[in-house]
Formats: C-alpha cells, structure tokens, sequence
C-alpha cells in the first residue's frame, strides 16, 4: 500500500470515529436526556488531534522523500543516433537506480525501453532505442524510482530522427 493510500485510509478511520462521537454526544444528550460525558468530547478532540498529528508526520514523510529523489536526476544525458533507426541514450544519477524511458511520437501510444543493466542498480545509465522511423521526433521520458523527467536543463527530451 502506497503512503497517500495509507494517508486517505487514516485520515477516514478519524473522521468516521469523530463523526460517531458527534452524533453520540448529540442523541444522548437530546433524546435519552442525558448529560453528556465530557469523555465523549474528549475523544472527539483526540481523534482530531490524531489526525492532525498524522498530517504532520506524512508531510514531513514526503518532504523528506523529494529530497531523497534528487539524487537520482538526470545528469550528463546524451542521445546519440547510432543509424536511421537506432538511438542510444546514456546518463548518470548521483544514486544507483534502476532506469528506464518512456518515449513516443505524434498519434502513436507510448512505448518503453530499459536500462541495458537492468538487473542491477548503477549510477550510469544507457538506453537502446531500436525501431524507430525516419524524419519522426520523438519525446522521451526518464523514468527514475517514482519520478519521471520530461526536461533536461529546462528543455524537452527529444530527437527527430535523420
């Protein structure tokens, strides 16, 4: 289960155990004509305050996982065309990762291709792309852990193929 899965599922477990207090204290204290327990108001505010003590905690969790992830940017990328049909694509992380590339052209859908070591974690990556048509661009996308880069130094990943 991802942490946002796990998140949503905390986050309803409280509001629904607040939700279940509220209406407790309010059909005792309306219909049964019994004072309410200050017990009851105290756990509502302590579901709330659980609640808001997670909040806290998975953003400080997420925070903290973006600025893991910078380790595994793309740095030094070159493509280079083998033929009228082949590329390759190299790049280091800063983190051994395993890799891969998302890529397509205009009007088709996306194709991937992995990491040539995929079987094991590098810091240098290389991406042969075969198959593809001439005079088509194409647009790629790194594909690194859960991020995916679709700029490099503030430009798109692409070539036309000569």
């Amino acid at each position: 289960m991802s942490n946002n899965n796990f998140f949503v599922l905390i986050w309803l477990a409280v509001a629904a155990g607040f939700v279940i207090f509220f209406f407790y204290a309010l059909f005792a204290s309306r219909h049964l004509k019994l004072r309410t327990n200050y017990g009851v108001w105290i756990s509502m505010f302590a579901f709330l305050f659980v609640g808001v003590i997670i909040t806290y905690v998975q953003q400080k969790n997420v925070t903290t996982s973006i600025q893991a992830d910078q380790q595994i940017i793309p740095k030094q990328l070159e493509i280079k065309q083998i033929n009228q049909s082949e590329i390759i694509m190299t790049w280091n992380t800063d983190k051994a990762t395993f890799q891969s590339v998302r890529y397509k052209t205009e009007g088709r859908d996306w194709f991937f291709a992995f990491d040539e070591k995929m079987t094991q974690t590098t810091s240098t990556h290389q991406v042969r792309i075969k198959n593809l048509q001439k005079d088509k661009k194409y647009v790629f996308v790194i594909i690194s852990g859960k991020n995916e880069f679709t700029t490099y130094n503030g430009s798109e990943i692409s070539v036309i193929i000569k």
